[in-house]
C-alpha cells in the first residue's frame, strides 16, 4: 500500500537510527513468536488487562503481512520524519502515538466488543499523519496500486480501505493514534507539550500542593489554638 517519494526514485532510503531499531525489534519478535520461542498472549492488549499491554500491543504482530504493511509503511515514511523531528523526539513522538492509539482502543472495546489487539498500526498511522502535515504536497509512488497520491490524501485512502473491508475495533486505535499526532505536531498544542513544558507543569503542580498543605496545617493550628478571651489568666 505504501510507496516511496518520487524524488528518491532512484535508490531506496536508508533507515533512520530509530526507525532500524523499532524495524529490527518487531521483526525479531515475530520471529520468536512464529517459532514457538515467544508467547504474545500477555504483551497483547486484551480483555484480561494489564496496564503494560498499552506499550508492549504495540511491538508484536499477528501474521507476516502485518508485520510486513506496518513496517513498510514505517520504513518509507518514518525515516523522513525522523530526520525532521531527530532521533530523540521521533521516538517518544512514536511510542506516544502507539500508546494513545492503544489507550483509545482499550476503552472503546469496552463498549463494543472482545478485545484481542496488537501490532504497530496505530503509531504507524500516527507517523502517517506526521508525514502528511510536514509535507501535504508532496507526492508518493503507491505500491498498490502503482499511482502517485500527494501525502495529504493518504489517511483518508487508508481510512477508506479500512471502512470498506472492515477495520473493526483498530480502525479506533488508528484513530487515536492519528488524533495523537496531531495534537503533538500542532503549532499551538505542541509547545504546551514538550517535555520541558510538561516538566514545569508538574513541579507547578507539586509547589501548589506544597504550599495548599502548608496553608491547611497553619488554619488547623489556628482553630486549634485557644483564643486570648478563653485564657482565664489574662483577666
Amino acid at each position: 500500500m505504501y510507496g516511496r517519494d518520487r524524488s528518491r526514485a532512484a535508490g531506496l532510503p536508508s533507515p533512520t537510527p530509530v526507525v532500524l531499531h523499532i524495524l529490527v525489534i518487531d521483526t525479531v519478535l515475530w520471529l520468536l513468536a512464529a517459532t514457538g520461542h515467544l508467547t504474545t498472549v500477555k504483551l497483547a492488549l486484551s480483555d484480561t488487562f494489564q496496564v503494560w499491554q498499552i506499550f508492549s500491543y504495540m511491538w508484536v504482530h499477528d501474521s507476516f503481512f502485518h508485520l510486513f504493511s506496518n513496517m513498510l509503511g514505517l520504513y518509507f515514511l518514518g525515516t523522513e520524519v525522523e530526520r525532521a523531528l531527530g532521533a530523540l523526539r521521533f521516538l517518544r513522538f512514536y511510542v506516544v502515538c502507539g500508546v494513545a492509539a492503544g489507550a483509545f482502543t482499550w476503552l472503546i472495546a469496552l463498549f463494543m466488543t472482545a478485545l484481542d489487539t496488537r501490532g504497530a498500526s496505530g503509531a504507524v498511522f500516527g507517523v502517517i499523519a506526521a508525514f502528511s502535515m510536514l509535507w501535504p504536497d508532496r507526492k508518493l509512488m503507491l505500491l498498490f496500486p502503482p499511482v502517485p497520491i500527494k501525502a495529504f490524501w493518504l489517511l483518508p485512502m487508508l481510512f477508506g480501505i479500512q471502512l470498506v473491508f472492515g477495520g473493526g475495533v483498530d480502525l479506533w486505535g488508528q484513530l487515536g493514534g492519528v488524533a495523537a499526532a496531531f495534537l503533538m505536531l500542532s503549532k499551538k498544542v505542541a509547545p504546551k507539550l514538550s517535555w520541558q513544558q510538561l516538566r514545569y507543569r508538574w513541579n507547578r503542580y507539586r509547589a501548589r500542593n506544597r504550599l495548599r498543605a502548608v496553608y491547611l496545617d497553619e488554619r488547623g493550628r489556628r482553630k486549634t489554638r485557644p483564643r486570648d478571651d478563653d485564657d482565664p489568666t489574662i483577666h
